[in-house]
């Protein structure tokens, strides 16, 4: 639950611009690729990728740090960027009761083209500029619902977090002299 709350704590509302939450998502999938390619050439193009993702974020430019660390993860994985990678999620609430309506938030990290996408096998249309709303129903079981999106034979799974009775935890987390700085951080997320 705790990470739940700084993770959200990151997430901005609105229509979403790319954000640390960005970068650290795909700073996250890059490490996976990383740790499952080990041939030194395509190791040394990802590098070069993250250099230059490391160049944009300290530029202040997050989308050109986004793309980058995209293609870092494609040298990786010998495959080339998609559609689908440039996309930014978010989900409002951040954390979802069960059964509860969920808001979820799709733009764009950089420019690319915009094709046809499917969540869940629905389809759904996310237009090249701003951003684009789609509604969802949480599942009835507490955890991580994992959600996929899918574009142009590419997929991207994505995730909500799913908790009953998140603003009692928090109080309860409240309650404690060791936990209530957690409480408040939790609770500036709710």
């Amino acid at each position: 639950m705790i990470t739940i709350g700084i993770l959200s704590l990151l997430i901005a509302s609105g229509s979403p611009s790319p954000g640390r939450y960005d970068l650290a998502d795909r700073v996250k999938r890059m490490d996976i690729a990383w740790v499952n390619q080990t041939n030194p050439q395509q190791r040394q193009a990802a590098v070069t990728e993250v250099s230059g993702a490391v160049m944009a974020f300290f530029s202040g430019k997050t989308g050109d740090a986004c793309r980058s660390l995209d293609r870092a993860r494609c040298a990786l994985s010998s495959s080339t960027p998609s559609n689908i990678d440039a996309l930014i999620i978010r989900s409002e609430p951040p954390v979802v009761a069960p059964g509860a309506k969920c808001k979820l938030t799709f733009g764009w990290a950089y420019t690319i083209s915009t094709p046809d996408f499917k969540l869940n096998g629905s389809a759904l249309q996310i237009g090249s500029t701003g951003s684009t709303e789609f509604t969802i129903t949480a599942p009835a079981k507490e955890g991580i619902s994992s959600q996929m999106l899918t574009a142009a034979g590419s997929k991207r799974e994505f995730h909500i977090q799913v908790v009953q009775d998140f603003a009692s935890r928090v109080d309860s987390l409240a309650a404690s002299p060791k936990t209530s700085a957690i409480a408040a951080v939790l609770r500036q997320v709710a």
